[in-house]
């Protein structure tokens, strides 16, 4: 499948509109167009609800005048990119919290910026399949808000790649739990379809505590982390997943990029044990009480480090 960078392709093929008339023409243009307004509305609603399940939702979502995909950038969002903003205890004005993405999972439809050259939209046709939620009781909102648009703006860069990827991680993070059993995860409920990842963002607007020395912040990409966080949510159309970005501690990086998988799971694990409802904080210590180690290549003492991590 083909990513292009322009709008207007059409499903039907030349030889199937080019004969009718322009007044058919317009109406069946209304007509589609209609009908994909009523269902973002309805997406729209449905992201809603879910908003204010974690709290105040601002009235004002962030969004920018021109699409992005209009200018050159290679962001392929089903429709405008935006982003909603929300006040996690409640309370306009709070100190809590969280932006999530808002429109990743619209449908595509014919002036998405896509080349479906087999005549064919994904099914479900739900977007890129997920939306992605960060939030935190203390850092900055420019930090939050910087960081999920960096975020979200990748995975839009390769918008079929990401979801089939986080589910190819869920099955090798559950092999790997039959597969050793003294990591103590088979009875993880956290290891479902979605797996977990990771990626770096811009550290400029963080907390020099969250920043590593190459000038980035790790982020750990996962379902559940938040207890209480619902891990999808149902549109007209099928099923969303809800993803939520935590910032890592510099040292529970530098053991991911050290130990891999692994480490990246035990993280995840040890995360989903914290007493606070919103993990992504400057003043939290690491969970892994031990420095990273250099890296190596070789899956049993990969296995053999994770597993003698110091309780926290």
């Amino acid at each position: 499948m083909m990513i292009t960078r322009f709008f207007g392709r059409s499903t039907m093929t030349a030889g199937s509109i080019g004969n009718i008339s322009k007044m058919y023409r317009t109406a069946y243009a209304q007509k589609t167009a209609a009908k994909m307004f009523s269902t973002r509305e309805e997406n729209h609603d449905v992201r809603g609800n879910f908003f204010d399940r974690l709290g105040y939702r601002v009235p004002l979502v962030m969004a920018p005048l021109v699409n992005p995909v209009n200018t050159g950038k290679p962001f392929y969002w089903p429709s405008r990119p935006a982003w909603q903003e929300i006040s996690l205890d409640g309370r306009k004005g709070s100190k809590g919290i969280a932006f999530s993405s808002h429109g990743l999972s619209d449908q595509w439809d014919d002036n998405s910026p896509i080349d479906w050259e087999d005549d064919s939209r994904p099914d479900p046709n739900v977007g890129l399949g997920f939306e992605v939620v960060f939030g935190s009781m203390d850092l900055p909102r420019e930090a939050i808000l910087s960081a999920i648009m960096e975020a979200t703006n990748t995975f839009s860069s390769n918008p079929f790649f990401y979801l089939p990827e986080f589910k190819e991680c869920g099955k090798m993070e559950r092999q790997i739990a039959q597969d050793f059993p003294d990591l103590g995860w088979l009875d993880e409920p956290g290891l479902g379809e979605i797996g977990t990842f990771s990626i770096e963002v811009r550290g400029e607007a963080f907390p020099d505590a969250l920043v590593n020395k190459n000038g980035c912040v790790g982020m750990l990409i996962a379902n559940g982390v938040t207890k209480g966080l619902p891990t999808s949510i149902n549109l007209p159309a099928g099923k969303v997943h809800i993803l939520e970005m935590v910032a890592l501690h510099p040292d529970e990086l530098g053991h991911i990029i050290a130990c891999g998988i692994p480490a990246r799971v035990e993280i995840f694990r040890r995360l989903r044990a914290l007493s606070s409802k919103w993990c992504s904080s400057a003043t939290r210590p690491s969970v892994v009480p031990i420095p990273p180690p250099p890296k190596t290549n070789s899956a049993n003492d990969i296995i053999k480090k994770v597993s003698s991590w110091p309780l926290m």
